[in-house]
């Protein structure tokens, strides 16, 4: 990579930190700010009174017309995107389409748990980089530069997903991820694949230098009828259907989210005109459908993350692994670039800062095994769920009524106190909008900018105000099961790599030399325990 490259990450990594410190929504580098979790200024609310004239002056239409932006720009004109791959691009493009369709079989080890000498790691990791670059020697880089921008808004979203891609498999050299590349922190990646990738990161406004959720995820599923598939998969070629499974699930869940979504998203931009149009019951109403969608999303959530579809032992080595990056600052692609999520954090105005005293905060984690626990899943109750507090128990049913099928022992959440705890004081992973496209970064802040949550607070019977107590209380059910999937998910030796979380990226969630997966443990759950208490 480009010494200039490298310095500019740094600097964006930098600008990152500083915009934690001087929230500004107007700038470019406000971008940095995570629209993820929090109000933009930790400061006290204005009164309903004050707010209603400022937000009916500059904000009516706002929500609509940046969600209709991101749809548009970055949807192709749907949503989830709807990319075009091969057939849509012009001829000078194809062969990044053949070489992304013939690497897999190179790269993937056929073992799942490779056993190679650190001497045939490096060999292997070199010649499947150095095969990969010839194969692209010949592309006419300055002919594609000057293609780019004239491609059609579904076939450039279908070539990011190629290029990105591409410049993962050459980033690991090899799968599963092993520990030698995790220790690369720099990578000189050839100009074939730099420049198109570069210029198309540039053009969507995600300043990583490598793959995020959007690139890697959302535009490269294609739905055939009720189907799905991979335009560009590392597993398709395995014997092993569970490692084909985990590679599946891991990139749908997350579409099918999106998909299912849409409905909330609207519901919220709607949700904003009819308040501006004192509405309120109206308002109300059109909050109930989109919570009815954000059920079912969380619902299908529960209902992939489950070892019928992908199995633990082999989820992080042949899914998640290879979307992790650790190159010039940058972690790579996690969970908490959800647009669902992040949407959810802005509109309920959830606190940016998991607590306050960053850059540490601390939070309780049980020393045993959690002696209680009910299902969280597309599951019924069973008996030991009757013995949560009511408020959780009523919203356990209200998600999963009773008609779903039956649970398995692995989708669990805690329900009632844990009688050994201690306290865990952890380095927080700061949200980040490096990962995201400009589209979404500018509706996430339009969300959190109409502070709708404050603007229906008129009364404590405002009809808008507890239907948005209703969803907080189903978001933070949500978190809760989520924590005690990824802590099950995350928690596994793998002898080829270092230990990682994906929460975390490679950067923030690698242990460290004098740390074990036992502690990296620890301190994952602390902060996701702390997003659950932030979740009010």
């Amino acid at each position: 990579m480009s010494r200039s490259l490298a310095s500019s990450s740094r600097s964006s990594s930098a600008s990152s930190l500083a915009a934690l410190e001087t929230p500004d929504y107007r700038t470019h580098s406000s971008s940095y700010l995570s629209s993820s979790a929090t109000s933009v200024l930790d400061e006290p609310l204005d009164s309903a009174a004050d707010l209603a004239p400022k937000v009916s002056t500059a904000l009516s239409g706002c929500l609509t017309s940046a969600l209709d932006d991101m749809i548009r720009t970055e949807g192709g004109g749907s949503w989830p995107p709807k990319p075009t791959y091969r057939d849509s691009w012009p001829v000078c493009l194809h062969a990044y389409d053949d070489i992304a369709k013939q690497a897999p079989p190179r790269f993937v080890s056929p073992q799942l748990r490779p056993n190679y000498t650190n001497a045939e790691l490096r060999q292997r990791i070199d010649d499947n980089r150095l095969w990969l670059e010839r194969s692209l020697a010949s592309i006419d880089v300055q002919q594609v530069k000057a293609t780019l921008p004239a491609l059609g808004v579904n076939a450039r979203l279908g070539f990011l997903a190629c290029t990105a891609y591409l410049i993962h498999l050459y980033r690991w050299g090899t799968l599963p991820v092993v520990a030698m590349a995790q220790d690369e922190k720099s990578v000189a990646f050839p100009e074939s694949i730099q420049a198109p990738f570069r210029w198309l990161n540039d053009f969507y406004g995600i300043e990583s230098s490598g793959g995020c959720l959007f690139s890697m995820t959302l535009v490269n599923v294609i739905p055939h009828g009720s189907d799905l598939e991979l335009a560009y998969s590392n597993m398709r070629h395995m014997p092993q259907q569970s490692v084909i499974n985990a590679e599946r699930y891991n990139a749908f869940v997350f579409y099918e989210m999106e998909r299912i979504s849409l409905e909330l998203y609207r519901c919220i931009a709607q949700c904003q005109t009819l308040l501006l149009q004192g509405q309120e019951q109206q308002a109300a109403d059109t909050l109930k459908q989109g919570h009815i969608a954000l059920k079912a999303a969380f619902r299908h959530f529960f209902d992939t993350l489950k070892e019928e579809k992908i199995q633990k032992d082999v989820w992080m080595s042949h899914a998640q692994g290879f979307h992790g990056w650790g190159v010039d600052d940058f972690d790579g692609v996690s969970g908490d670039h959800s647009l669902l999520i992040r949407t959810l954090d802005a509109f309920l105005d959830v606190p940016l800062r998991t607590q306050p005293g960053c850059p540490f905060a601390t939070a309780q984690v049980p020393v045993k095994s959690w002696d209680a626990v009910c299902p969280v899943s597309g599951a019924s109750a069973v008996s030991n769920a009757s013995a949560a507090p009511g408020v959780l128990s009523r919203l356990y049913n209200w998600m999963w009524p009773a008609t779903s099928p039956q649970p398995t022992k692995l989708a669990t959440v805690p329900c009632v106190g844990q009688k050994e705890m201690k306290e865990i004081r952890f380095s927080e992973v700061p949200y980040s909008n490096d990962y995201l496209p400009r589209g979404q970064v500018n509706w996430i802040r339009a969300v959190r900018e109409a502070r709708l949550r404050a603007l229906a607070s008129t009364s404590a019977d405002s009809p808008v105000t507890q239907e948005m107590k209703e969803m907080l209380k189903t978001f933070k059910l949500w978190r809760m099961g989520h924590t005690r999937k990824a802590v099950y998910y995350e928690d596994l030796h793998l002898p080829e790599r270092k230990p990682m979380t994906a929460s975390g990226g490679v950067g923030g969630g690698v242990a460290g030399e004098d740390e074990g997966l036992a502690q990296m443990m620890e301190k994952l759950e602390a902060r996701l325990r702390a997003r659950i208490a932030a979740t009010k």
